[in-house]
């Protein structure tokens, strides 16, 4: 990708409290509820820029600076506060 935006294609999933499968830069990888897109690049060894998100539990992010942005068709998110979630999939 010549923008040097995450690419990130989100797949199926049956029910909201299954795993979500998509494709993060060509490789499809799962994701638990809830979990951000930021954090399941970060388990499958990909690294997102970031400066407003610490992996730390109880933290918050908010997505201010817009450091960690992906594309999800078509259009760029912050990969910290987007969650991989079926609601994104209807």
């Amino acid at each position: 990708m010549s923008s040097g935006i995450l690419e990130v294609i989100w797949g199926m999933s049956a029910d909201m409290s299954d795993k979500v499968t998509f494709e993060l830069n060509g490789q499809t990888v799962e994701a638990e509820p809830g979990e951000t897109i930021w954090q399941v690049a970060n388990r499958q060894g990909v690294e997102i820029p970031h400066l407003c998100y610490a992996p730390e539990p109880g933290y918050r992010p908010d997505g201010n600076c817009r450091v960690c942005m992906v594309e999800i068709e078509g259009e760029r998110k912050p990969a910290c506060v987007v969650e991989s979630v079926s609601r994104f999939l209807r």
